[in-house]
């Protein structure tokens, strides 16, 4: 009898775990994997929107403070500025010295007018340079966003004592020679150049120690103007110093500067400017002798500062 032609089935394949233990079925015991990353990239979105918007708000309030008070809410270094460069006096110079701070006094600040450089001549026609010297004229407030007038003579680092040897600012130290004997200077002096700079130190609320120190001013601009110049002497010409044509000095006092090499040649830094204030220095505190400045501010205070240059560098 034929076979009936009815509707053909497809035999049904029943699938296997790769254990063999049952169609799409997950071995028993087989630990189960929680949704743990949707959760984590919540939690991460959920961090990044937090941060966000608390540094947005930060940075509101901060711009509208510095708006309403005119400057940063926390303490910065001040403005040095001379007031008036065409003064002819080669060791007088008046500056003006601003807080730039909207909120935060300098209360007490112990200023210090500073000498980078003294190129001169004696009365007998000796040449002498004097470096990396300083000394405290008193102490000062300025209040946030203030300016106070100070004025800084330099004029005080030659005085001459009546047995012919020479006091710096007035201290009882003595330059002598290399053999220990005194050295008698002749005045009055002739000041060919000048370097100077204003510092000052003082605490943050009474607690923070901070400093602070100006650019370098030179006198005369050149040879031939005898005016002051503000900040780093840049020549006309590459490689062209209208000043290398002075003489060799024949006394030199120097404490930071390296002024002669192993074989005691002069070094050509000995009669040249520094761009900075050069560490160590002697500084003046009173008629006693001199003391050593070794600049190294506190670990927060260089923190604090690379935070500022920071912050600045990213409003720029």
């Amino acid at each position: 009898m034929p076979k009936s032609k009815g509707r053909r089935t497809k035999p049904k394949r029943q699938g296997t775990s790769p254990g063999g233990r049952g169609p799409n079925k997950i071995p028993p015991g087989a630990p189960l994997s929680p949704p743990t990353a949707p959760r984590r990239r919540h939690w991460f979105h959920a961090a990044k929107w937090v941060i966000g918007s608390t540094l947005a708000v930060l940075g509101f309030l901060t711009g509208t403070v510095y708006v309403l008070l005119g400057g940063p809410p926390w303490p910065v270094d001040p403005e040095i500025h001379p007031t008036n460069t065409t003064v002819d006096s080669s060791l007088i110079l008046p500056f003006s010295v601003t807080n730039k701070s909207g909120l935060v006094w300098m209360n007490d600040v112990q200023m210090t007018c500073g000498v980078d450089l003294v190129y001169g001549m004696e009365a007998d026609g000796e040449i002498f340079i004097i470096r990396d010297n300083a000394f405290i004229t008193g102490r000062y407030s300025i209040k946030p966003m203030g300016s106070i007038p100070y004025r800084c003579n330099a004029s005080a680092l030659l005085q001459m004592r009546e047995n012919g040897t020479l006091s710096l600012y007035g201290s009882s130290s003595e330059l002598m020679t290399q053999g220990g004997e005194p050295i008698i200077w002749h005045s009055p002096f002739n000041i060919i150049k000048t370097r100077i700079w204003v510092g000052g130190v003082y605490k943050v609320f009474g607690l923070i120690p901070w400093s602070f120190k100006s650019e370098i001013d030179q006198w005369p601009a050149s040879p031939v103007v005898r005016q002051w110049i503000e900040g780093p002497v840049t020549p006309p010409f590459p490689g062209q110093n209208p000043f290398a044509g002075l003489p060799e000095p024949f006394r030199i006092f120097s404490v930071g500067t390296p002024v002669y090499d192993a074989q005691h040649r002069l070094l050509p830094s000995a009669t040249e400017c520094n761009a900075s204030v050069k560490y160590p220095f002697a500084l003046t505190t009173g008629p006693g002798r001199e003391v050593l400045v070794f600049e190294r501010p506190p670990w927060f205070l260089w923190l604090w500062r690379k935070a500022l240059q920071v912050m600045h560098v990213t409003k720029m």
